[in-house]
């Protein structure tokens, strides 16, 4: 247990973290700021009321996100340099205490060094987390950035010249051209570097940092200066339709969007289970002949049920953010569930265009089907339900569905009766021609009804004979 003295470990929901009676984390280094020399020992000691972590320079990932320089805190074997994390004795108020160690420290050192609560996934400045800067001072190395691309497009443009050194006095160079901080449309800030007016560097090729120590003149790394677009057309997030998967499985998720040309996106992924950052996230990008397409990938090996949920891509510029979501399941094993929608008996008339025979089949993975007309299979017939069309009499009977999944070995059916009704028909009618008859001869009469289902009442009617009328004809 991380440094532990008298106190229980709790994993806290981020939900909870704003209703939650919570005190932030508290550093030994007050000051925002901190400054040592190169070759000295950084010793910061962290007491808070949960399990604390630390995050450092070029060491473990950032957790609030927060841009900082990547450096790289090795050595050779045979130096003293070392960077450690240890549990020391914690307080009353604040049971847990870790200290972090940095010795031999190095100009690239100089970063935002930030303690917070491990097992708290919100990582809030000032409520779960707390930081410093910390200025490894050299006087040989006071510009710590690598060479980079500036992707130009807003009004304004940092330029991140990061210092080892917090108060120099830092000019914007190319060739012949140099801006110096105004403090009116030119600030310069000792940790992000001197934000100036994209007009005054958009036309250069490069820039880069001077500062003068004891007369000699220190130059940073190259900014090469990139014209970028930020305009976004379209994002798309395939699969389109929510995703089935078994326990197991692989999930491979792929984000497209589509932008002017030489934008730079930056693709975020949302999803369950991302604390844990078992998801390789890879990234293309391809021009076309009127945008550029950019992609993203998220690959996760052998999901769990920890691993359902909603997964979200979001594409961002400078200026405009899109996104997309699906929903993921996972399924712990396959599976086949099969009932009526209607049923289990149908009833349609002869004459009728169509009939269905609805049923709500849910599996995984998706099953073979069958169907079968009274024991006889019905070729040519694949889908969960059927539909009948220009019903006839001799389409009733007994209808029956079998799923099989044979991998799993699962298999159900599912019956349903569909009974034809057939509107009542009067057989003499249809088959005997009018028959002319003596006067007071006897005759015996026979109605021959049929119908489905059939009919419970015959009811005679004649009229009475008399003679026919005679029409005189009248002349005009």
């Amino acid at each position: 247990m991380d440094g532990q003295r008298g106190g229980v470990e709790q994993n806290l929901r981020p939900d909870l973290v704003s209703s939650y009676s919570m005190t932030p984390p508290t550093l030994s280094i007050t000051e925002e700021e901190h400054v040592i020399n190169a070759k000295d020992t950084l010793t910061i000691t962290c007491r808070g009321q949960h399990p604390l972590e630390w995050s450092w320079p070029g060491g473990k990932v950032d957790p609030a996100g927060k841009e900082e320089t990547e450096l790289v805190a090795s050595a050779a074997p045979s130096s003293g340099r070392a960077i450690q994390e240890e549990d020391c004795e914690g307080t009353g108020t604040k049971p847990y205490c870790k200290v972090l160690v940095l010795t031999e420290a190095q100009a690239n050192d100089t970063g935002y060094y930030r303690c917070y609560y491990k097992y708290i996934d919100a990582k809030i400045e000032g409520t779960t987390a707390v930081s410093t800067y910390v200025f490894v001072r050299d006087f040989e190395q006071p510009f710590i950035n690598k060479p980079e691309t500036l992707l130009i497009s807003k009004k304004n443009t940092w330029v991140p010249c990061l210092v080892s050194i917090p108060d120099l006095n830092v000019t914007l160079t190319s060739q012949n051209f140099f801006i110096h901080p105004d403090g009116k449309s030119t600030f310069w800030d000792n940790k992000k570097g001197m934000q100036v007016p994209t007009d005054l560097i958009r036309d250069l090729l490069y820039v880069h940092c001077e500062t003068v120590i004891d007369k000699k003149v220190f130059k940073s790394n190259f900014f090469i200066i990139h014209i970028a677009g930020s305009k976004l057309y379209d994002i798309q997030l395939y699969p389109k339709k929510a995703m089935e998967l078994l326990v197991g499985e692989k999930l491979v998720l792929n984000c497209t969007v589509w932008a002017e040309f030489n934008s730079g996106v930056g693709f975020q992924w949302t999803y369950p289970g991302k604390q844990t950052q078992r998801a390789v996230i890879e990234s293309e990008r391809h021009s076309l002949q009127t945008c550029t397409e950019l992609s993203s990938s998220l690959t996760l090996h052998n999901v769990s049920q920890q691993d359902l949920g909603k997964y979200t891509c979001t594409a961002t510029t400078d200026a405009q953010t899109l996104e997309e979501s699906i929903d993921v399941i996972v399924h712990e094993k396959p599976f086949i569930t099969v009932e009526w929608r209607k049923g289990p008996v149908i009833e349609a008339t002869a004459g009728d265009e169509a009939v269905k025979l609805p049923v709500k089949v849910v599996a995984y993975p998706p099953p073979d089907f069958q169907w079968y007309k009274d024991g006889k299979l019905i070729p040519k017939q694949s889908q969960s339900s059927m539909q009948i069309k220009d019903v006839s009499e001799q389409h009733a009977g007994t209808y029956t569905l079998v799923l099989r999944n044979r991998l799993a070995g699962l298999e159900k059916h599912i019956s349903l009766q569909l009974v034809v009704n057939v509107p009542p028909r009067i057989h003499e009618k249809e088959a005997s021609s009018p028959s002319i008859y003596s006067k007071r001869s006897p005759q015996a009469l026979t109605c021959t009804v049929y119908g489905i289902p059939a009919p419970e009442v015959i009811q005679w009617q004649w009229r009475p004979w008399m003679p026919c009328r005679m029409f005189s004809r009248r002349s005009l």
